[in-house]
């Protein structure tokens, strides 16, 4: 009788181990996604209107891409978009000595997105994702894709190749 009920309370115990696990496995974490920032060589005036276009593009890429492919949920409530606005009028976020974690614990965030573009010239042009923790206010992930063209099809094969090593670190 004794092997039945420790038998029974350990089947219970690796039940509900295992929903519990199953259950944080599934749970999303909140994450502020500042938007994509160009640095490098952005002076050229004829690119800048398409420059625009495809950061505005590649911004909403990635938090689609973020949302569906991965374990974040990126928050975006009419506060959040509004707190980043107002920001980026004062900062450039991607380097703004870490204003990023006061806007991430505004909403409530786990953890900060920061993309950024470095281009070297018109066709050569690096990807860089840096997931933040706000707690800790470290960088707990970089991942850093070389690409070409300046194209938004090029902009998005770079988002879906760093999201999926995003999403395998986070698993």
């Amino acid at each position: 009788m004794r092997i039945e009920k420790l038998l029974f309370a350990a089947c219970l115990c690796l039940l509900f181990g295992f929903n519990t696990a199953h259950a944080q496995k599934d749970e999303k974490s909140d994450v502020l996604l500042l938007g994509f920032e160009l640095r490098g060589d952005d002076t050229v005036q004829s690119l800048q209107e398409h420059d625009a276009e495809v950061i505005e593009a590649s911004d909403q890429y990635l938090q689609q891409t973020l949302n569906n492919g991965t374990s974040f949920q990126v928050i975006d409530t009419p506060e959040s978009q509004a707190l980043l606005a107002e920001a980026r009028q004062k900062f450039n976020l991607e380097r703004c000595n870490g204003c990023e974690f006061d806007l991430a614990e505004k909403v409530d965030a786990r953890y900060v997105v920061v993309p950024w573009v470095f281009r070297m010239s018109v066709l050569i042009q690096t990807l860089y994702i840096e997931v933040r923790d706000v707690k800790t206010q470290n960088t707990v992930l970089r991942v850093v894709r070389d690409y070409r063209g300046n194209t938004e099809k090029a902009w998005q094969r770079a988002i879906d190749s760093a999201v999926l090593e995003i999403n395998e670190s986070y698993q």
